[in-house]
């Protein structure tokens, strides 16, 4: 019984200790996920049916890694011409708080059906979100019909994680 107890106190501890490893390996890590609906405003599709140009609207939710939520709304451009994707997309997002972010969402290569990434920017903010204004993060976004996951990582400092926690 002795030696169970004290190897079920090693499994514990080599657990707590790999969760610590992976909780400070990555302090300066900022994830966020988002849910989005996608609207498609107005279209314009070339002769070729392959070739179009969309005005699209995003409306959803969405949550980080720090314990904050919020929504979204966005809207934006996507384009296509050669097979090549073109995406633009200026987003609003609020938290529980009412502190705001603004970013610029932008995509060159991939396709859309099968989900794709590419940059975002903050381009504006309110609160604690104001540190982030010029900071670039790399996104990947899922389709399924008309809903996206969208889910973005971005390398900031840990001072700059810390001030994000902040109500």
């Amino acid at each position: 019984l002795k030696c169970i107890i004290i190897m079920i106190m090693k499994t514990i501890l080599i657990f707590l200790l790999m969760l610590n490893i992976k909780l400070h390996a990555d302090d300066d890590t900022y994830v966020l996920e988002a849910f989005l609906k996608l609207t498609v405003t107005g279209e314009v599709v070339l002769s070729d049916n392959k070739n179009y140009y969309r005005t699209i609207k995003l409306e959803g939710s969405w949550k980080d890694n720090l314990g904050q939520i919020g929504t979204t709304i966005a809207s934006g451009r996507v384009q296509t011409e050669a097979e090549n994707l073109s995406i633009e997309v200026i987003t609003k997002s609020v938290d529980e708080n009412g502190d705001k972010f603004w970013a610029f969402v932008k995509r060159r290569i991939g396709d859309l059906d099968s989900g794709g990434g590419g940059t975002l920017e903050y381009i504006d903010g309110t609160g604690k979100y104001k540190a982030l204004i010029g900071k670039k993060c790399n996104y990947a976004t899922r389709y399924i019909g008309n809903r996206n996951f969208h889910i973005q990582k971005c390398k900031f400092s840990k001072e700059l994680i810390a001030k994000l926690k902040q109500n």
